[in-house]
């Protein structure tokens, strides 16, 4: 399918019969039987020069299966965000969902969103947050919580971010200039729901916790709800 300006235009390719390989003409509208077995005789001749065939992959015996099945480690489900969906209360760290999660430096992220709060009109709710779980023994933290708010407007008041809409880690080899970095550098990039509009996106280095805002060139006429939902280097 075509985009022609909004416009799907359906494409159906033709199909041609297909031309037959030179030594193949026709006679006559037989086939030239001659150059046939000819061709037929040198197949079998290059297939048996091929090299010996191989065996047959055999089963995999019960006790193999039973071997691999038991190199599996065991493990269990739990619930592992401090979140109860259940509860009216409004928390540090709270949402309604966890829209990414991605491992960088040994340490895992998730992308929180508020869009579907109950409250999510409230002053008091926190904004969009990116959490950070530091090893498997401890407790999720806040890494990034943005806490602006509607300076006017019907939505004065309220935080201006609803929602971290993607988390990405990427791993960045070159600068704006292409020119090679003395190292690869790793980095989170976030990009938000914004009901200011526009196209923001926040990032951050493997090696800082300091977060930095950047506004998307051309993108400040984007109407509100307008979100960057993927990365890819």
């Amino acid at each position: 399918m075509i985009d022609d300006g909004g416009r799907g235009v359906i494409v159906t390719p033709t199909h041609h019969a297909p031309v037959p390989p030179p030594g193949w003409e026709r006679d006559g509208g037989t086939m030239n039987a001659g150059r046939l077995i000819c061709l037929l005789i040198a197949l079998g001749l290059i297939t048996g020069s091929a090299g010996s065939v191989r065996p047959p992959v055999s089963a995999a015996s019960p006790a193999s299966i039973s071997a691999t099945a038991d190199s599996v480690p065991e493990f269990a489900w739990r619930r592992s965000l401090p979140i109860d969906s259940m509860s009216s209360a409004i928390s540090p760290i709270g949402g309604t969902e966890a829209r990414a999660l991605v491992g960088m430096g040994g340490k895992l992220y998730a992308a929180i969103g508020y869009w579907r709060d109950t409250d999510r009109d409230s002053p008091r709710l926190p904004g969009a947050q990116v959490l950070v779980l530091d090893d498997p023994a401890s407790p999720w933290r806040v890494d990034l919580e943005l806490d602006d708010r509607m300076p006017s407007g019907p939505s004065a008041g309220l935080r201006t971010y609803l929602a971290i809409a993607t988390l990405s880690s990427v791993t960045l080899h070159r600068d704006r200039g292409g020119r090679q970095l003395a190292g690869p550098v790793s980095m989170l990039v976030a990009g938000v729901w914004s009901r200011a509009g526009g196209l923001d996106v926040f990032s951050r280095s493997e090696d800082s916790s300091q977060w930095t805002r950047s506004r998307l060139a051309n993108a400040d006429g984007a109407p509100p709800g307008t979100q960057v939902r993927s990365f890819t280097v």
